[in-house]
């Protein structure tokens, strides 16, 4: 980090590492709001880490904020990237137990990422909900 100084996708791509990693939580939250501050551009990926960084925290209200600000910014140019928001949405429900939203949002990422690593979460994600990932 040090050779690219004000990098907002590096410091985005670190602050989410950290956040699947459930460590430095914190400076992870610092590198994702430069990021937003400077690039406000990026805000569905970024917003996006900055939710995941806070559902790790057990902050699920305000995770649930960013994630879905995040998604009210998508351009749907990236249905990897939407996938992985609307799986994170879903996670975030479902710990708040509310499981018809939680199945909705799995059901919006299982389609729009058939056959990459959010879809396939999702649809498992459902199966784990009882529901038939492949027939609504």
């Amino acid at each position: 980090m040090a050779d690219l100084p004000g990098d907002s996708g590096m410091e985005n791509n670190l602050a989410y590492l950290f956040a699947l990693t459930g460590r430095e939580t914190e400076r992870g939250l610092a590198l994702v709001k430069a990021a937003i501050r400077r690039e406000p551009g990026h805000n569905i990926f970024y917003l996006d880490t900055l939710g995941w960084l806070q559902y790790g925290q057990g902050r699920l209200e305000d995770a649930e904020r960013n994630i879905r600000a995040a998604l009210l910014r998508a351009d749907f140019t990236s249905p990897g990237g939407l996938a992985e928001a609307l799986y994170h949405l879903g996670i975030v429900q479902k710990d708040q137990g509310r499981l018809e939203e939680a199945k909705e949002a799995f059901h919006r990422a299982s389609v729009n990422d058939r056959w990459g690593l959010y879809g396939n979460k999702a649809r498992t994600e459902l199966e784990k909900l009882g529901v038939d990932p492949y027939h609504r």
